[in-house]
């Protein structure tokens, strides 16, 4: 009689085994990374300012510490400018007391763009 059990407990592992799906590939990590990504999103009351394409139209980041305020521009620059890759960073004081940093862009195609950033409220200064 056990025999029979056992037997007949093979016999249905083996028919639910044939029915199940088959089984994918499992995915690269590339694979994973592209289908988990999320779209960049950033914090409106981060931003003020301009488009951050040149000097006087500066992106204002309004943060408490500069750090905070690398990590909004970094997060500007995902959303703005998706597959960019920073290849400078210059923080730069020019006349006027006020602090920007400009990020030198790389696109995917090899082309590069500037875009600046107000960071002065983020050293102290006043963000407007």
């Amino acid at each position: 009689m056990l025999i029979r059990v056992i037997f007949a407990m093979l016999v249905l592992s083996c028919a639910l085994l044939a029915a199940a799906p088959a089984q994918a590939e499992p995915a690269t990590p590339a694979e994973v990374n592209r289908a988990h990504r999320e779209p960049p999103t950033i914090d409106p009351s981060l931003y003020a300012g301009g488009n951050g394409l040149g000097l006087k139209n500066a992106v204002i980041v309004v943060a408490n510490s500069h750090p905070s305020a690398v990590d909004a521009e970094y997060a500007w620059v995902r959303y703005y400018y998706p597959g960019a890759k920073v290849a400078t960073q210059t923080l730069r004081s020019p006349s006027g007391g006020r602090r920007y940093e400009a990020l030198t862009l790389e696109n995917e195609d090899g082309t590069k763009r500037d875009v600046w950033f107000d960071v002065t409220a983020s050293m102290g200064g006043s963000p407007q």
